[in-house]
């Protein structure tokens, strides 16, 4: 037994986590699937029964190691998030009132505004350019060997599709047709 286990109700529970949001655990094997069953609902459970549907076990210390039954309460998921909430609420930013910045293009240089950091700053028109180039990946279609345009995918067009799976897939190409409507050349002999 480690120095962060506790033994209780005859089983070791193990403290997953550090500090005051560490809950002490243990994995039922017994069932399957297996259970992760955290230590705070079975000393309510052993004292109360089972917890109801749609109730949580709640620590009114906010210490998540101490499990002590004085220290558990059952609340409703609703009141238990709404406590969690209004003692620790979630920061809000106010993007409206955030001034932009100017920030350079990572493609072609033009200055751009942007109200919050991201890792590449690319303006509308590169973003454009960027969406076509991958749209427009020349690929070989591995049935009859012609040479298409698309974003991904084996075949050239949805009749290649079917002779090439024996007619085992259904519908992969909207309305059956070609891949990207592009078809530049056909191997000969296919």
């Amino acid at each position: 037994m480690c120095d962060r286990c506790v033994e209780w109700g005859g089983r070791r529970w193990h403290c997953y986590g550090e500090g005051r949001g560490a809950y002490y655990e243990r994995t039922d094997k017994s069932v399957r699937p297996k259970k992760t069953l955290r230590l705070h609902r079975a000393v309510w459970e052993s004292a109360n029964g089972p917890v109801p549907c749609g109730h949580d076990i709640h620590h009114r210390d906010g210490d998540k190691s101490n499990n002590d039954l004085n220290n558990l309460e059952c609340l409703s998921r609703s009141d238990h998030s709404r406590t969690h909430r209004d003692s620790a609420p979630i920061p809000r930013i106010d993007w409206g009132a955030k001034e932009p910045s100017q920030v350079a293009c990572d493609s072609c240089g033009k200055m751009v505004e942007r109200k919050m950091r991201v890792r590449v700053v690319v303006c509308q028109s590169c973003q454009y350019k960027r969406a076509d180039a991958k749209r427009k990946a020349e690929r070989q279609c591995d049935h009859c060997g012609a040479t298409f345009a698309t974003r991904s995918g084996r075949y050239c067009s949805q009749r290649c599709v079917n002779l090439a799976t024996h007619g085992g897939t259904r519908s992969v190409l909207p309305n059956g047709g070609w891949r990207g409507g592009i078809l530049r050349e056909r191997r000969s002999g296919a």
